[in-house]
């Protein structure tokens, strides 16, 4: 068990905040992952590859949080921002006020498809692992990868025209 936790509790917790946005509920999501993991330790297939495998189990996981949340009052992320690296002023509250944008547009998303773009540019996993992990075909993956994306997109430019100073044309397309 040490030597699991040891090697992928960063990695799952890391998963975890990204879709909850909450260091606590992280926390408790890598925790019961790892638990999970050691207790059907047998239900692992051999040859398959044990971040899909520990992903899958994380992100049924946030799932069912996220369903939770459902039920609860909405609490903004930006309460919950990790802390700032050092640096000048102004850059740690740009890099503030970009991750907040981020974050919120996130948070717009359906957790199918903030499952999705997490798995793909924060795991770095492949398509394949991705329709692994999310229990559906690979052309399903990317679609929604596809989808996400495109929405992102409108929810980041949307914001950045609302706050154009200049009045000028959107940089987004």
């Amino acid at each position: 068990m040490d030597l699991l936790v040891g090697r992928w509790y960063p990695r799952l917790y890391g998963f975890a905040y990204r879709m909850l946005h909450e260091r606590e509920t992280a926390e408790d999501v890598a925790q019961q992952t790892l638990v999970l993991a050691y207790r059907h330790a047998g239900r692992f297939r051999p040859g398959a590859r044990v971040s899909t495998w520990l992903l899958a189990i994380a992100a049924n996981l946030c799932r069912t949080e996220v369903g939770r949340r459902a039920r609860r009052p909405i609490v903004s992320c930006a309460a919950h921002a990790e802390p700032e690296a050092p640096g000048s002023v102004e850059a740690a509250a740009l890099r503030r006020l970009e991750g907040e944008r981020v974050y919120d547009a996130m948070d717009a998303l359906s957790a199918e498809h903030r499952l999705v773009v997490i798995l793909f540019y924060y795991e770095g996993l492949s398509h394949a692992e991705i329709a692994r992990v999310c229990g559906c075909a690979v052309g399903t993956a990317k679609s929604r990868l596809h989808y996400a994306l495109a929405r992102l997109r409108r929810l980041l430019c949307s914001v950045e025209t609302e706050t154009d100073p200049t009045g000028g044309e959107p940089a987004c397309r």
